[in-house]
């Protein structure tokens, strides 16, 4: 019996909250702020979108796909954009087809279609 109780306790558990500790604060980090990367931005757009360009803040970020294959009726772009305002526009042909001020806070889902 006095063997048992002279047994060493494990450290795993302290390991594994540390690690879980570091990891959250890593996240943290990477997350906060203003202007940070990491906010999934998805815009729906008519059929007639499919295949323009996505302009974001004079750069260009993305391109409107054929929604079909996600299940929507029409055009998808799904983007990482920092938490913010941001001028979104749509390219075409070589002209744009629209323009907009978008706010992201989190994560956002943005219809155009109609628009």
């Amino acid at each position: 019996m006095e063997a048992a109780s002279k047994i060493k306790r494990s450290r795993a558990v302290r390991i594994w909250l540390l690690v879980l500790a570091a990891v959250l604060i890593l996240l943290f980090i990477e997350t906060s702020g203003s202007g940070q990367k990491g906010a999934n931005v998805a815009l729906t757009t008519s059929r007639e979108a499919v295949g323009a360009a996505v302009i974001v803040d004079g750069r260009k970020e993305g391109v409107v796909e054929d929604g079909r294959s996600r299940g929507v009726d029409g055009g998808m772009a799904v983007l990482e954009l920092g938490s913010g305002s941001h001028v979104l526009e749509l390219r075409k042909d070589g002209r744009s087809i629209l323009e907009r001020t978008i706010s992201v806070d989190n994560r956002e889902y943005i219809d155009l279609q109609g628009q």
